[in-house]
């Protein structure tokens, strides 16, 4: 029964999250050329990773997710988590360090590994084809020489995310299986993050289109 509530928890956060995920990545999705070409060296991948994470929108994300889990909080979340403007900034700053250990662990790794940063889309028509080329590319990206090879950098990224929440989460909250379910969800972060990435030129004519109505 325990594994069964907590699997439900661990779903319809991993649900509300995906929109969360979709606004904090709406800058990142702007900053990468649709089809990305050359190679790129260490300099060029930390302004990459600035222009794609350190954004108003990464920050907009972590602030969503606090609220989230102050209006839907655990079960046994201790009252300094759940009530008022202190348990809002814990929540931010677990948001925000979730977050941002997931991606400059990834960055870090990768550019270590000699991983391409950048997402390269499918060339695919079909929608099925390429939501699972997006989901597939979490686990194999690319090299910097554009080979296809184990995305070493997601683990690096899934862990430590994962993880780091036992420094200073609540007693109940700070434990291994909490921090594999944390896992988990980072893993579904950066599928989602990679689906929204795939669909871009979709993205960027349906906001073309709504500017046009706006303005008429």
């Amino acid at each position: 029964m325990l594994v069964t509530e907590s699997m439900k928890t661990l779903v319809s956060k991993f649900l509300f999250l995906l929109p969360v995920v979709f606004v904090s990545s709406w800058v990142s999705i702007w900053a990468q050329a649709p089809d990305p070409t050359g190679t790129l060296d260490f300099g060029e991948k930390a302004a990459y990773f600035g222009k794609t994470t350190l954004t108003f929108d990464t920050l907009l994300g972590a602030a969503a997710t606090a609220g989230f889990v102050m209006a839907e909080p655990p079960g046994h979340y201790p009252r300094a988590w759940r009530d008022g403007g202190g348990a809002f900034g814990r929540n931010l700053g677990d948001a925000s360090a979730v977050t941002g250990t997931l991606l400059t662990t990834k960055f870090l790794a990768g550019a270590a590994l000699g991983e391409d940063p950048r997402y390269f889309p499918s060339h695919s028509t079909n929608p099925v084809a390429r939501i699972a080329h997006a989901l597939a590319f979490t686990f194999v990206d690319k090299s910097d020489h554009g080979a296809n090879r184990l995305a070493l950098s997601s683990f690096a990224g899934a862990a430590a995310s994962g993880f780091v929440g036992e420094a200073y989460l609540p007693n109940g909250f700070n434990d291994s299986v909490h921090a594999y379910q944390r896992c988990f969800i980072a893993f579904g972060v950066l599928g989602f993050r990679n689906i929204v990435y795939e669909f871009r030129p979709e993205l960027r004519a349906a906001e073309r289109r709504m500017h046009l109505v706006r303005n008429h």
